[in-house]
């Protein structure tokens, strides 16, 4: 058996160890709605008690629902913008590139540096449209990073990130990116207003110590919060 690899997260960057191992056991699923194999590679490799979220049922259908619809979402815009840049804001340990590369996309991976240290030794094929970032989401040197000097379309997606931060952070985060990124387009996942407040009833993030900080009671809120950004549509993952 080779060796495990020890992986030491703290704080929010430790939840990212939630979505893959939910995505990893769905995909060992009779049926899978998800096939995601590069996280059951990453699962298996890692010395960590993935065993304190096994009877998280709401996470694990919560997570698959998701990803479903991020993969959905994300796979049209492809088709419809085929030489698009790609941004995953707070991307953790995300697989999607392999699974949605078009042979032409620029993809940016943006995570706190201690998490794109860990990216690297599980992913090590090279692709040159493939560019990561270890910057905190706030630190808006990153937009510098992304190369756009054709004026291609950019997409950023943010998915089980922004309910650990403020209202005033995402606001900041969302106001900024679409001030220096105009006519940009955004895809991401909110927590309901209900979920933050019973916080204490989620059955995976406690388990990591952490807890949720701003959630919305409906789509339109994102719209006042940066009126910028005109809401194309939303899905309630219990749907």
């Amino acid at each position: 058996m080779s060796q495990k690899v020890s992986i030491n997260l703290d704080g929010v960057p430790e939840t990212l160890l939630i979505p893959l191992y939910c995505k990893a056991k769905a995909s060992k699923e009779e049926n899978p709605k998800i096939n995601d194999q590069k996280a059951i590679e990453i699962v298996d490799s890692l010395d960590y008690d993935f065993s304190k979220f096994d009877n998280s049922k709401m996470s694990y259908y919560g997570i698959i629902a998701r990803t479903i619809i991020f993969d959905r979402e994300l796979k049209q815009f492809i088709s419809e913008n085929p030489s698009a840049i790609i941004v995953s804001i707070g991307c953790g340990f995300d697989t999607r590139f392999d699974r949605l590369d078009n042979g032409q996309i620029d993809w940016y991976n943006l995570d706190v540096a201690e998490v794109i240290e860990y990216r690297k030794v599980f992913f090590t094929s090279q692709n040159e449209r493939v560019h990561s970032i270890g910057k905190s989401a706030w630190d808006f040197s990153w937009f510098d990073d992304i190369k756009n000097d054709e004026n291609r379309p950019i997409l950023f997606f943010v998915e089980g990130v922004l309910m650990y931060f403020t209202k005033d952070q995402v606001q900041q985060l969302l106001t900024e990116t679409t001030k220096r990124f105009p006519n940009c387009y955004w895809l991401c996942e909110f927590m309901s207003k209900f979920s933050v407040d019973h916080a204490s009833w989620h059955d995976t993030v406690p388990k990591v110590g952490q807890t949720f900080q701003w959630g919305i009671s409906k789509g339109e809120e994102i719209e006042e919060m940066c009126p910028e950004l005109k809401m194309k549509g939303y899905w309630n993952l219990a749907d």
